[in-house]
């Protein structure tokens, strides 16, 4: 076959039907090379969709979770109800339950975990030098607009999750516990981000101060939401870190 005759064979496969039909059509340069890119495009494409709806439906499964879980301890009380009740209430299996949390207590206060996850990740990238008070403070403010603006629901399900951590003394038990782990674990971080030179007891009072000016300011925002008042998280966060400054300036 001369040069100027050669072919370029187009396979197409019917789905499902088993037959073949060869497609003669004339070679046009890279044309076969340029198909190839898009095909790989194409493929790269749909992988991504596929990943990101596989994502966005752990993301709706676990906010279900934590729905159901919400509604149950509110109900029964967080003593008084059983991860079955919970997973058969959001409609999965207590399998299915497992590979999103830990436990039951989890289920409503992966919010601390957040907090743990996005501070840890703040101190990797920050300096020595500015790891002060202040700084840990704006960190912290900023990963509460992220909790209370990033998704429709977030400041309700923050809210909820307050108002049973100080009315259920089982729950509230759970959320120390939590909160004494996550704090272990970012002054350890702290203390090696600082170096061997620094105090121990450096890392250890910034996170200390810091989580119980987040604490208090979640607790006064529940009440006073609870009271009818019109007010934010990181309003009444803000405020929190004002009156702790007016403390330490009176000692």
């Amino acid at each position: 076959m001369a040069h100027s005759d050669k072919l370029a064979v187009t396979v197409n496969v019917a789905a499902g039907l088993g037959w073949v039909v060869a497609i003669p059509e004339p070679v046009k340069g890279n044309r076969s090379m340029t198909i190839d890119h898009e095909n790989a495009d194409a493929h790269a494409a749909g992988t991504a969709i596929i990943t990101d709806l596989r994502e966005r439906r752990r993301v709706d499964t676990r906010r279900e979770i934590t729905a159901a879980a919400l509604d149950l301890f509110e109900r029964n009380g967080f003593a008084g109800t059983t991860v079955d009740e919970i997973s058969r209430a959001a409609g999965v299996s207590p399998r299915t339950f497992f590979r999103y949390f830990e436990n039951k207590e989890e289920s409503v206060l992966r919010i601390h975990r957040q907090f743990e996850d996005d501070i840890s990740d703040w101190l990797v990238d920050t300096v020595s030098e500015d790891l002060i008070l202040s700084q840990v403070e704006m960190a912290h403010e900023k990963v509460i607009e992220q909790i209370t603006n990033g998704t429709p629901d977030g400041r309700e399900i923050l809210l909820r999750t307050r108002r049973l951590v100080i009315k259920d003394p089982s729950l509230r038990s759970a959320a120390l516990v939590l909160d004494s782990t996550s704090i272990a674990s970012l002054i350890e971080c702290m203390g090696q981000k600082m170096g061997a030179d620094v105090d121990p007891m450096v890392p250890r009072l910034l996170i200390e101060m810091a989580s119980a000016t987040m604490r208090v300011a979640f607790d006064e925002w529940a009440v006073l939401v609870d009271a009818g008042e019109d007010v934010e998280l990181i309003d009444v966060y803000r405020r929190t870190r004002t009156t702790l400054r007016a403390i330490t300036a009176l000692s």
